[in-house]
C-alpha cells in the first residue's frame, strides 16, 4: 500500500484566502440564523367589516347591509344583460366582499312594471343570477349566495316614468346582518 501523500503548507496567500471564505460563511450563516429567529412582519389589522361596506357604499338596513340603486347596476328594459359600468361595479363589490372574508349574502333581482307577472318575475331571477355570476367570478362562493327574482312587487320609486322604471330595473346586494 502506498504511503498517504501529505498536502503541502498552504502559502501565505492561500492561508488568507481560506481565511477569508471561511470567515465570510460564518458572517453569512450567522445572518442567515439572525433572520430565521427574527419576529415575523407585523400582520396587517384586520378590516373593520362595518366601515369597509359603507366605504363601499352598502347602507345598513334591518335585514343587514345593503347595497342600494346607487349603486348603478341597473338593466336595460326586459334585459338581464349588465352592461360595462354594471358588471365593474359588480366585480368590485365582489373583490371587496371576498377579501372581507364575507361568504354569505343574498342577491335580489327586480323588475319595473312592464310586462306580465310571469315575465318579471323571470327577468328578475335572471338578472339576479347574471349579477351572482360576477360576484363569483371574484371569488365569491356560488354556494353561499342565495339568489332570487322578487319581480315588480318591490319597486323603490313609482313607475309612472322612464327614470321611476329605470330605478327598479335592478339588483340588491344584501349582506345579512349578523
Amino acid at each position: 500500500m502506498p504511503p498517504p501523500t501529505t498536502l503541502p503548507a498552504p502559502s501565505g496567500m492561500a492561508s488568507r484566502l481560506r481565511r477569508h471564505i471561511l470567515g465570510s460563511a460564518a458572517v453569512f450563516a450567522f445572518a442567515l440564523l439572525g433572520a430565521c429567529q427574527s419576529a415575523p412582519p407585523a400582520a396587517a389589522p384586520p378590516l373593520d367589516r362595518a366601515t369597509e361596506l359603507q366605504r363601499l357604499g352598502f347602507v345598513r338596513t334591518e335585514e343587514g347591509w345593503e347595497y342600494p340603486i346607487s349603486g348603478k347596476i341597473l338593466f336595460d328594459t326586459a334585459s338581464d344583460a349588465l352592461d360595462p359600468e354594471s358588471q365593474a361595479v359588480a366585480g368590485r363589490i365582489g373583490s371587496a366582499l371576498v377579501k372581507l372574508g364575507i361568504n354569505r349574502l343574498r342577491v335580489e333581482g327586480h323588475t319595473d312594471n312592464v310586462g306580465t307577472t310571469a315575465f318579471n318575475q323571470t327577468l328578475s331571477l335572471r338578472r339576479a343570477e347574471a349579477v351572482a355570476q360576477t360576484l363569483a367570478s371574484q371569488g365569491m362562493p356560488m354556494e353561499g349566495m342565495a339568489v332570487r327574482g322578487w319581480g315588480k312587487d318591490r319597486p323603490v320609486v313609482a313607475n309612472d316614468t322612464p327614470a321611476g322604471r329605470m330605478q327598479n330595473r335592478r339588483v340588491a346586494v344584501i349582506v345579512p346582518a349578523q
